[in-house]
């Protein structure tokens, strides 16, 4: 780092102008001068970090112009993509390729996707308070909004130029009151955190983008010279469909490049394991789901290791229905332990009086390895149904009721604690998607009653959050309303830990919950009557109490104290010549006595 100081940085632009010059040609963007995977500083690609939660979390401005891309020209999408991106396959480009010429797009905005606009989406969902926008205001002279654009207004009128110059071009009216709103947007940004903070009067509200789902687009008012042209906007299924595609090929295709990689020494990064495409393949002849039903243990147990990995690290591009036959083969395990173990005809009887077995006894070795496979597949299915997609695809599965009367029929034993656990919080992933029957005739439908009842029941304190989470979930549907019962045994449960205000996550679910179970005039006029009634509202206003922010107050701790009047000074006494020259004259100790009286 000394020797790099020491080095004149023209020299060192120029020298790094040479090698890029030199291998571009035939190397492509291998050798652009960009950040490194060196284990330390960047110890690896930061989609992947934010994906996993590894940054710090605080506010964010993200966003892209509207015409965003690598090239200003159409170029081969086999040529173009692979020169970006090196290690992406065939079969990753056609998918590309046919996605968006079906919308009659081309490799110009696909690459202005890929290197620009999906970063948006990773942003979105990784930051807890992110402003996403789209700027669709072109320079002077220009008819699209490429990249940089935005410089132009931002730093009023000046734009970057060749070689390190810059580029002046003066606004009119309409342009000038653009700068001041986009300059307040930012300011109000860098002063508070939050764009609207100080911004102009005129301008729109900036949403965030996580709880609207909507971004805001910036441009020039068109007939009002001093009023905003901007205006919110919402992030189309489309965009999102298009940039989630571009997010997962390109974690492939740099989990693939840090394979190569690695392989020749180039970093020392380690790579996380799960990302080869096939995991993922949306085919009948998928490895993941051929080894789950090979009926080979070896085979099985390898398959469940991977997709547990995946289902867990990589979640968000983890999605069951594209997979052919996967939901039904993890299904097979856990469906044969509930119905074995719940007191159904057993075949063989193997677990019959099962809780004196697991207390004595360690269950068969042909029987626990059944049992591991079956908690693996729960786990999995677990993580799955924390993505919406995945927890609306599992309702529309005929195995999914049934798995859930576990709930019911698996008795309350160590051995079963875990399994139960998976399955409440399967139960509270996916009850924001349950229609409950009007008849248990309709169709099958969740053990209602027994759900509660466990909720009310148990010791265990995850599984009391998981199921007061499921049941005010599901009771928040205005269908499902009419199936609280006014006297649940799940009131009694949070009532009896409401007054718990140091546990966070047990207290939300109560609220929760109450504040479902309190929502239908029948359930409300009839807690009126609650013997709890007058203790549940003293908890609720402590709990309001005690998050109320005080006003600062000041008090006086020592009283005004009097001081005396200042006495008016005495003059300095001053000696007359005549008696000045009286002293000079007289000798010591008297001259010093003499002194003194006067």
């Amino acid at each position: 780092m000394d020797w790099l100081r020491s080095i004149n940085a023209v020299e060192l632009s120029q020298a790094a102008d040479r090698v890029y010059l030199r291998h571009r040609p035939t190397q492509g963007p291998l050798y652009d001068w960009k950040p490194v995977l060196d284990g330390d500083l960047i110890p690896d690609y930061p989609t992947k970090l934010l994906q996993a939660g590894l940054f710090v979390d605080v506010p964010v401005i993200v966003g892209a112009t509207t015409h965003e891309s690598l090239s200003s020209e159409e170029s081969p999408w086999d040529v173009a993509l692979h020169r970006q991106w090196p290690f992406l396959e065939p079969d990753d480009i056609e998918s590309l390729k046919k996605a968006y010429t079906e919308r009659s797009l081309g490799y110009k905005e696909a690459g202005g996707d890929g290197i620009f606009r999906s970063a948006n989406l990773v942003f979105g969902k990784a930051f807890s308070k992110v402003w996403l926008y789209r700027y669709n205001q072109a320079t002077s002279g220009a008819t699209e909004v490429h990249h940089s654009a935005d410089n132009w207004h931002m730093f009023k009128g000046t734009r970057t130029g060749s070689n390190g110059t810059v580029v002046f071009d003066s606004f009119n009216k309409s342009e000038a009151a653009f700068a001041e709103e986009l300059i307040a947007y930012w300011l109000s940004f860098v002063e508070m955190g939050d764009p609207n903070s100080s911004k102009l009067d005129h301008s729109p509200p900036w949403p965030e983008y996580g709880p609207s789902n909507q971004r805001l687009c910036l441009e020039v008012a068109k007939d009002d010279e001093s009023g905003s042209g901007s205006k919110v906007e919402k992030y189309t299924d489309e965009e999102k469909a298009l940039h989630l595609l571009w997010v997962q090929l390109v974690d492939l295709e740099i989990s693939t490049f840090s394979l190569q990689a690695m392989s020749q020494g180039q970093y020392r990064t380690p790579v996380a394991d799960g990302h080869e495409q096939w995991y993922i393949d949306e085919s009948p002849k998928n490895r993941m789901v051929l080894a789950l039903l090979s009926g080979i243990d070896e085979e099985i147990s390898w398959s469940l290791f991977r997709l547990g990995h995946l289902s867990f690290q990589h979640g968000h591009r983890f999605f069951l229905k594209p997979l052919f036959g996967l939901t039904d083969a993890l299904m097979e395990w856990p469906m044969w332990w509930v119905n074995e173990n719940g007191g159904l005809p057993q075949r063989d009887n193997l677990l019959e009086g099962a809780g004196s077995l697991t207390e004595v006894w360690a269950i068969p070795p042909d029987v626990e390895k059944k049992r591991k496979h079956a908690l693996e597949s729960l786990l999995i299915i677990r993580n799955a149904a924390l993505e919406t997609a995945n927890a609306a695809y599992l309702v529309g599965n005929r195995r999914t009721v049934p798995l859930l009367t576990g709930l019911k029929t698996l008795p309350q034993t160590p051995l079963n604690a875990e399994f139960i656990g998976y399955l409440a919080e399967i139960f509270h992933a996916i009850a924001g998607h349950l229609v409950l029957p009007n008849s248990k005739k309709d169709r099958p439908t969740i053990p209602l009653k027994e759900i509660t009842e466990l909720a009310a029941t148990t010791k265990d304190r995850s599984l009391i959050i998981s199921l007061l989470g499921g049941l005010a979930t599901l009771f928040q549907h205005g269908h499902n309303s009419a199936s609280i019962s006014p006297t649940s045994p799940a009131l009694d449960t949070t009532i009896r830990y409401l007054p718990l205000t140091f546990d966070g996550p047990l207290l939300a679910a109560c609220l929760d919950y109450l504040f479902a179970h309190l929502s239908t005039p029948v359930t409300a006029k009839a807690f009126l009557h609650h013997k709890e009634l007058a203790n549940t509202i003293k908890c609720l206003v402590a709990l309001l109490l005690s998050e109320q922010v005080g006003q600062p107050r000041q008090h006086t701790l020592i009283p005004n104290v009097a001081t005396a009047p200042q006495e008016p000074s005495v003059p300095l006494y001053q000696l007359t010549t005549d008696e000045l020259q009286n002293l000079v004259n007289t000798p010591e100790p008297q001259r010093c006595m003499d002194w003194l009286r006067r």
